[in-house]
């Protein structure tokens, strides 16, 4: 990339920014999205916010489309350094201990980032990497179903 000329890197953005646009115009949510985003908020978790390595513009519009971007205050999109210093801001700005927070991922490096940020880490098994990695990185907890996290949750 430094050897790129400006004109070059913008095109390459406009390029990177379309394959995601493609990719996430095709991409759903999972079926039990609703009912699970739905009975946590009942139960109380009123302060549900995204963090992701995907465009907060995607996320936004795939939410508003199934009805459910009014139940996140807060959607953090494509981060660089890192989700641990996005969580750790979350948790700040609410005035909240980190021990009370829970952070739902599906990745390895998430579950780094989780533990660095000293919230509880709650891995799920349908997502980008199987429970041998999952477990392997050791989080709090470990679901294979969306059930699981209301026995943990609620």
């Amino acid at each position: 990339f430094l050897a790129l000329d400006s004109k070059k890197l913008a095109e390459f953005k406009t390029l990177k920014y379309s394959i995601f646009e493609d990719y996430y115009s095709q991409t759903k949510l999972f079926g039990f999205a609703d009912e699970l985003v739905n009975k946590l908020q009942l139960a109380g978790y009123n302060n549900m916010a995204i963090v992701s390595s995907s465009p907060k513009k995607q996320i936004e519009k795939m939410l508003e489309i199934s009805g459910l971007r009014e139940h996140f205050f807060e959607i953090l999109g494509i981060n660089k350094d890192g989700k641990a210093g996005a969580i750790n801001s979350l948790v700040d700005n609410l005035n909240l201990q980190p021990s009370d927070c829970y952070f739902i991922t599906d990745a390895v490096g998430d579950i780094f980032d989780g533990k660095c940020a000293r919230v509880n880490v709650l891995a799920v098994t349908w997502g980008f990497h199987d429970a041998v990695k999952l477990i392997a990185a050791e989080p709090q907890y470990v679901v294979n179903n969306y059930q699981e996290i209301f026995d943990i949750l609620i």
